[in-house]
């Protein structure tokens, strides 16, 4: 198998970090599309559309297996239902089985005592009400903030600035007295050490977390997986040499490499530009 990950940006370099501690050796790809329109800003045909040609291209470069780190994508690829924590999808390359991060998230979060949460993410996903629609079965109350803007620090590399804890004030204001925090974004686990300043005490839940426990569980434990009803994999499909991360971006590579460090703590190495035909 070879695993994929991808976001608009550098947000899913958390869930990488992650499955690198526990399994160094891994062997994945890395798919940044920061080169496209931000996705929380996309019509739902325009996502569906991009998502398409990013799974298409992915399937060329050999990924069998996709964890999609981005909530805005997720919805495009998977849906909200977080029964289904995996389905496959097709491509001319074969199927490439696909787990998005909002089901993770919702089952983070469902098995908590009965308590207080807020939610912070981005416009399309707190608009789309998913987390509140889910986890109020589960005996929470649901406060949610659109946090729009923090993705943008984080993709730039700002973790501390004065002009990011002004917006973090303005954010979480509301959300004084939650339990715990979930960070319905990806980019939003490099701002742990901020959060908790303005937030003291609350539980923050970082979805990647329970992704990357899944995803070690269900599909790195099992690397002799084969994909029912597959067609068989193109035999030039391009494919990463062994025990190594493939980094590719639809922007800038310098930028993606900087921010990755900054923010994640990843070390980006030659990261490829890449063009998407669509």
């Amino acid at each position: 198998m070879l695993l994929g990950i991808m976001d608009w940006g550098i947000g899913g370099l958390g869930l990488l970090r992650l499955l690198q501690e526990q399994q160094p050796e891994l062997r994945a790809v890395y798919f940044s599309d920061s080169g496209a329109q931000p996705y929380g800003k996309l019509s739902r045909a325009e996502l569906r559309a991009r998502l398409t040609s990013v799974t298409h291209y992915l399937g060329q470069r050999g990924v069998t297996h996709l964890a999609v780190a981005c909530n805005a994508a997720s919805t495009g690829i998977t849906g909200y239902d977080p029964s289904v924590l995996s389905q496959p999808i097709q491509t001319e390359f074969g199927a490439i089985e696909v787990t998005g991060v909002i089901a993770h998230a919702l089952q983070a979060a469902s098995v908590l005592p009965a308590s207080h949460v807020g939610v912070i993410g981005g416009g399309r996903t707190i608009r789309s009400r998913i987390y509140p629609r889910y986890l109020q079965h589960a005996g929470h109350h649901i406060t949610q903030r659109i946090a729009q803007p923090l993705s943008q620090f984080v993709e730039a590399g700002d973790l501390s600035s004065e002009t990011l804890k002004t917006e973090l004030r303005r954010i979480l204001r509301p959300l004084a007295g939650v339990d715990a925090l979930l960070l319905a974004c990806t980019h939003y686990p490099a701002l742990a050490a901020p959060l908790q300043e303005q937030l003291p005490g609350v539980r923050l839940l970082d979805p990647a977390a329970e992704m990357s426990r899944w995803i070690r569980r269900t599909w790195l434990t099992r690397s002799e997986l084969t994909l029912s009803g597959s067609s068989p994999r193109i035999l030039n499909a391009q494919k990463p040499p062994a025990n190594s991360i493939t980094f590719l971006t639809t922007g800038d590579p310098a930028g993606f490499q900087r921010a990755g460090s900054a923010a994640f703590r990843v070390n980006v190495i030659a990261p490829q530009h890449v063009q998407l035909n669509h």
